[in-house]
């Protein structure tokens, strides 16, 4: 269930960032600088369509499977390079995929305290990521990119936005391609949509977090355990790993300012999970 008394806290998570948590890959991967997916309008910020690409180290052969990544921060603040975004996309990129990290817009709402400005900053997202899927997939011959290989995958705010795009609405052509998604610690606005699209899932929780609770059932806002129910019912694969009395962004208790050791050896622990689940879909 999503947590007014705690949101205020996803605020200020939202804009910290932890570069020293990702030391351990950094031998492996490189960040190849940035690029824009989409034009800002009017007055748009061009940085809301930013994107920080992640390449295995080295000279790499033939085409490679694409994670699209997205930060968390309530809709509100954060971007592709605050609190575990970063680590997990180096974590994608040490194995072998390519990881593009994007910013999305924010709302000019109050999403953290108001549900339909939540929803309205959602469905804005979505829009982005589609956006960011179309130009990854026209620019698939420079990126070296398998189109038959992509993978969304967010944290938070992120992993919202990817549950949305792929199950709010009927399967279409807009997920041809899509294999996997990958949900941290997120939410679905209506526990029926998981019908919709049986791509398979794997999610990320702590069993404690009272930010997006995993333990909310049936109905609005289904959370990390409803969402694995409901794709067993629907006969997809699925996977979950649940780390219990721990909370939010996998902290032992959630601290907007400080994630501690403890959630950098989850993390780790969370990206060998999700690449087992991930490898065995491609």
């Amino acid at each position: 269930m999503l947590k007014r008394g705690s949101c205020l806290i996803a605020i200020f998570w939202g804009i910290c960032c932890w570069p020293g948590a990702v030391h351990a890959q950094q031998s492996t991967v490189k960040r190849l600088g940035h690029g824009y997916y989409r034009q800002p309008v009017g007055d748009e910020k061009k940085s809301s369509y930013a994107f920080d690409w992640y390449a295995p180290e080295g000279k790499v052969e033939g085409l490679r499977p694409l994670v699209i990544n997205l930060h968390g921060g309530g809709f509100k603040l954060g971007n592709k390079r605050s609190a575990s975004t970063p680590f997990f996309s180096r974590a994608y990129a040490a194995k072998g995929f390519f990881c593009a990290s994007i910013n999305y817009r924010k709302s000019k709402g109050h999403p953290l305290r108001n549900v339909d400005d939540m929803k309205q900053a959602c469905f804005d997202a979505t829009d982005d990521l589609a956006a960011a899927i179309r130009y990854f997939k026209s620019n698939a011959a420079s990126f070296q990119i398998d189109t038959n290989r992509i993978i969304l995958a967010g944290n938070s705010a992120g992993a919202m936005t990817v549950l949305q795009f792929v199950y709010r609405l009927p399967a279409d052509e807009r997920l041809i391609g899509i294999k996997a998604i990958v949900n941290c610690w997120g939410a679905l606005f209506d526990s029926t949509w998981i019908n919709n699209a049986a791509i398979p899932i794997v999610s990320i929780t702590g069993g404690s977090d009272r930010v997006v609770s995993p333990h909310k059932g049936a109905g609005p806002a289904c959370a990390s355990e409803c969402i694995d129910a409901g794709a067993s019912k629907a006969g997809f694969a699925h996977a979950i790993k649940i780390y219990p009395h721990i909370g939010h962004e996998l902290h032992k208790n959630f601290n907007p300012l400080f994630a501690g050791f403890g959630a950098r050896k989850r993390w780790k622990t969370a990206a060998d999970f999700i690449l087992l689940f991930l490898r065995e879909q491609l």
